[in-house]
């Protein structure tokens, strides 16, 4: 499969129709990788690969696309502008914990079974079953992100 029809499956999947101006959207947030950009930037990639869209259409698009949860939203430096990126699949795996910032909004995703297995031995422990359940654990500061984990929002 192709990145066009992976696109365009995350688009219907949404139950979102595949428009020019969504898919150009999605392509550069594509090709930003798992790095957030800010939407002065996503209108410039637009007007430099050609697409005709007004700032106000970018903006609804990611709108939508974010109450879709297709994209994930955080806080630049600063906290004065919001960033984007595409929402990584790991964000609904039961088996991944997830570091949320409370200053930002930016979410570590860790893979570690050991600690997630860990976690739910404890909470049983506690007589609390969180089995099945997306294990997030708020903190109050995430420093620069560590290349060995998945970072998201």
């Amino acid at each position: 499969m192709n990145a066009s029809d992976s696109i365009l499956d995350m688009l219907l999947a949404a139950q979102l129709h595949p428009t020019l101006a969504r898919i150009a959207i999605l392509r550069v947030l594509a090709d930003a990788g798992p790095h957030a950009i800010g939407m002065d930037d996503i209108y410039r990639a637009l007007v430099a690969r050609g697409a005709q869209a007004a700032m106000s259409t970018v903006y609804r698009i990611i709108q939508d696309m974010e109450s879709r949860r297709l994209i994930l939203r955080e806080w630049g430096d600063g906290h004065r502008k919001a960033i984007y990126r595409l929402r990584p699949k790991a964000l609904d795996d039961p088996a991944c914990i997830h570091l949320v910032c409370r200053e930002s909004g930016r979410v570590v995703t860790l893979g570690d079974t050991a600690l997630h297995a860990h976690l739910l031995q404890a909470a049983r422990t506690a007589e609390v079953d969180l089995a099945g359940q997306v294990l997030r654990i708020e903190v109050d500061h995430l420093k620069a992100p560590v290349a060995s984990v998945w970072t998201s929002r």
